[in-house]
C-alpha cells in the first residue's frame, strides 16, 4: 500500500516542486490522500514565511491535481498550531521529497482491540490469516486482540474490521523515539 501511494505522490513532485519560491517555504501534503484512503480532495499546507494571496497558487495546483483541493496557510513561525501536529504526523514535503514524520523519526501509529465472541472457531482462524496479510511486516500484535499498525494501514485495518462485521475500538499514537544528542552528531 505505501508503495503505491508514494507511486501517487512521485508524479506531483516536480510539478510542485516547480511552484515553491522565496515566500513559499513548503507544500506540505496530508489528509486521507497520503494515508492511503479514497481521497475526496486534497488537503495542502502552504508553509509561507508570511502571508501571500493564494488564489493564483490555488489555480496552479488545482491545474496539476485536477481534483478538488483544501489548501491551509500556515506562517513558519506559528510553530505553535495545533494544524503542525497533523503535518508532522501524516504530511508529505514536497521540499524535502519525504514524509515529515520519517524526517523526525515519528511512528504514527493506530491501536485496535478488537472481539472475536461472535466467530466461530474457523472464521477466527480465517480472520488470523486475513489480519496478518493486511498488517504484513509493518503491524505488531500485543496480544490476540490487541494490534498496533502504522498509521498508513488505516483504511484497510477499517475495511478489514468492518468486512469481518467484528466488534473494534482504536486510538492513534505518535510514538517518539528516544533520541541521542549522538545522533545529531
Amino acid at each position: 500500500m505505501e508503495s503505491k501511494r508514494l507511486s501517487e505522490l512521485t508524479k506531483y513532485l516536480t510539478p510542485l516542486k516547480k511552484l515553491l519560491h522565496k515566500e513559499l517555504f513548503d507544500i506540505i501534503i496530508f489528509g486521507s490522500f497520503v494515508k492511503g484512503g479514497h481521497a475526496r480532495d486534497i488537503d495542502l499546507a502552504l508553509v509561507v514565511y508570511e502571508k501571500i494571496d493564494v488564489a493564483p497558487l490555488k489555480k496552479k495546483i488545482n491545474d496539476i491535481f485536477k481534483k478538488e483541493i483544501d489548501i491551509q496557510m500556515i506562517m513558519i513561525d506559528s510553530l505553535y498550531s495545533p494544524l503542525w501536529l497533523t503535518l508532522i504526523k501524516e504530511g508529505y514535503s514536497i521540499k524535502k521529497n519525504t514524509f515529515l514524520s520519517q524526517l523526525y523519526n515519528i511512528q504514527p501509529c493506530v491501536l485496535y482491540k478488537y472481539s472475536l465472541k461472535k466467530l466461530n472457531n474457523v472464521q477466527k482462524v480465517q480472520f488470523e490469516r486475513g489480519i496478518k496479510n493486511v498488517l504484513g511486516k509493518k503491524g505488531n500484535f500485543l496480544t490476540r486482540s490487541v494490534v498496533l499498525a502504522p498509521l498508513s494501514l488505516k483504511n484497510e485495518m477499517m475495511e478489514f474490521l468492518k468486512h469481518w462485521n467484528v466488534y473494534y475500538e482504536s486510538q492513534e499514537y505518535e510514538l517518539l523515539p528516544l533520541m541521542r544528542k549522538e545522533v545529531f552528531l
